[in-house]
């Protein structure tokens, strides 16, 4: 994973390369924290959908019944391995 506080940062992005934005900001006790995932790569399309799929499954419903709802839908995709990974 690549993570950088510097402005000037600059990094092209290669053929099959997955983008992550993953961002949060603190302002006044008030906490915004969000993320997105990018892939011009037809490969990674089902498994974010899947993840995706999952996400939002699981920001509608109880914390309790989340991971297994989540576990269900990106079984749906053929997914599982992803709940497993670093």
């Amino acid at each position: 994973m690549l993570s950088t506080v510097y402005a000037d940062f600059c990094l092209d992005l290669q053929a099959g390369d997955v983008l992550k934005v993953d961002f949060g900001v603190h302002v006044k006790g008030r906490i915004l924290d969000s993320a997105f995932t990018l892939s011009f790569d037809p490969t990674y399309d089902t498994l974010l959908e899947a993840v995706k799929a999952a996400t939002d499954a699981g920001i509608r419903v109880r914390l309790s019944d989340s991971l297994s709802l989540i576990l269900q839908i990106l079984t749906r995709f053929d997914r599982p391995q992803v709940l497993m990974s670093d």
